[in-house]
């Protein structure tokens, strides 16, 4: 499974307490805590969310011979659009920590699992240092 970005966060939040506001007759406090049935509902919601993009993506077929291991969000969209020499000039900004795995991933379009293969480091950690850089580079475009 994917890790979850903001957007599916901001979907589930928003999803779930629009569920709890329509159905906020149906509580009964004798059968569980408010916040456990916040979180009942959050929860389901959050796998019907999941279900409905697994659903949405096996409608469509890949039409590439390399198969991403995550859907690109907008932000890699609009940097895969710039120039290369731009996009280097951004990465060549941030802090070492995070310059090589930005140039692994946005420049030479490597996956995730291939980066954290490479570095010999956890996947998660790949994941979260190019969120940062993407959100670093997003600052210095601003």
């Amino acid at each position: 499974m994917k890790v979850m970005d903001d957007f599916y966060v901001d979907d589930i939040c928003s999803k779930s307490f629009e569920k709890a506001f329509r159905q906020i007759a149906s509580y009964d406090p004798s059968k569980s805590q408010f916040l456990t049935w916040l979180r009942t509902i959050a929860h389901n919601t959050a796998l019907d969310i999941i279900d409905a993009e697994t659903r949405a993506n096996k409608r469509y077929v890949a039409l590439e011979s390399d198969f991403s291991d995550d859907i690109d969000t907008p932000l890699e969209s609009i940097i895969k659009d710039e120039d290369e020499e731009s996009l280097q000039r951004y990465i060549d900004g941030l802090p070492e920590l995070y310059r090589e795995i930005a140039r692994m991933r946005l420049i030479d379009g490597l996956q995730y699992k291939e980066i954290a293969d490479e570095l010999d480091m956890e996947m998660n950690t790949v994941r979260t240092r190019i969120r940062r850089a993407k959100a670093m580079i997003d600052k210095m475009k601003a």
